[in-house]
């Protein structure tokens, strides 16, 4: 997602403050309804006055705004349910804002849909354990620190296309009622959706994974898309469901690639994919596979498995029930038997 150009204002009414010669727009923070500044801008007074007003469960738009960790706590302090000890918002617009710091949304609860397309957040990322009623945006988002999802519950549709983090991204036992997208997303540490279960389908194509990245144990409902992905660490889908296909054609692996006790449902495709350490597909269960131009490293381990496998592979591999076989051309029927080289 291309973050809008500061030379133009943005689509809500704004603060303008600090607006200059060199940036005629100024803030970029949305009006607090009844004023002309953003939240940030609010003399102490008048913000005080105005986070008297929110209850839980109040929807809340303050896209553009620039929040320190300090102003986004006294935001959600205003919303929490002293029943549940928790944050609660209707639905959350923070479309295009900036945090200094870290942005602690960790166990808030969100009724309706969440928006941070384009948001900027100079530390961590913290939604463990959030429950988001609707969809969530995250298009485009940039975080210097770790994305921290763990726990979260989102019932709609989670879309991170474009998202940068600097640090780790954790999705561990993360829970996505619709479809993830995290086309061209790209992370600087380690990855981990283990234990996640995204019911409908899952887009990674072209995402880039700077560390290792774990699926172990993942559940996804429909297909999932990793056509030119770049995983520069080790991978692993170990015992991981999808229930329909699963694409990596153009897809790079510089580590190991793992799919022990993996299940697809659909159609497994490797077409033109690059793996540059072991890869090994024990157990793996799946409707078909392919790997036209499959191309293996030198010193890597090959392609080898039963269900119905043709592939050109340079190394060696397992046939679930049959051990280990050289092979360069492999054509494994559906019993398993047979593995040429």
């Amino acid at each position: 997602m291309m973050h809008p150009s500061p030379d133009l204002p943005p689509r809500w009414p704004h603060c303008g403050r600090s607006a200059a010669q060199a940036a005629p727009v100024g803030c970029r923070g949305i009006h607090v309804p009844g004023h002309d500044a953003c939240l940030a801008h609010l003399d102490d007074a008048e913000r005080t006055a105005y986070l008297a007003t929110l209850a839980p469960g109040s929807d809340i738009d303050h896209r553009g705004t620039v929040f320190t960790e300090e102003l986004l706590s006294e935001l959600l302090t205003s919303l929490r349910d002293l029943a549940t000890d928790r944050p609660c918002l209707g639905r959350a617009q923070f479309g295009g804002a900036r945090f200094s710091g870290d942005a602690r949304f960790g166990w808030a609860k969100i009724s309706g849909d969440a928006s941070f397309n384009g948001v900027e957040i100079g530390g961590e990322a913290r939604f463990n354990g959030v429950e988001i009623g609707g969809d969530a945006w995250f298009d485009g988002v940039e975080i210097g620190g770790d994305a921290l999802f763990s726990g979260a519950d989102i019932s709609g549709d989670a879309w991170f296309d474009g998202a940068k983090s600097g640090g780790h991204a954790r999705f561990d036992g993360t829970k996505i009622g619709g479809h993830a997208g995290f086309r061209s997303a790209e992370i600087g540490g380690h990855t981990s959706f283990d234990a996640a279960e995204i019911r409908g389908h899952a887009g990674f194509r072209d995402a880039k994974f700077n560390g290792d990245a774990w699926f172990s144990k993942a559940e996804i409902g429909s297909y999932a898309g990793f056509r030119g992905a770049e995983f520069s660490g080790d991978v692993s889908f170990s015992q991981a469901k999808i229930g329909g296909d699963a694409w990596f054609d153009g897809a790079k692996f510089s580590g190991d690639a793992r799919f022990g006790g993996a299940e697809i449902g659909g159609d497994a495709s490797f077409s033109e994919a690059l793996i540059g350490g072991e890869c090994l597909f024990l157990f793996l269960r799946y409707g078909s596979l392919s790997g036209s131009s499959l191309v293996w490293w030198p010193g890597s381990m090959g392609l080898c498995a039963g269900g119905g496998v043709r592939a050109a592979v340079t190394g060696w591999g397992r046939v679930p029930g049959r051990g280990r076989c050289s092979a360069r051309a492999c054509v494994v029927p559906g019993s398993g038997a047979g593995c040429g080289g």
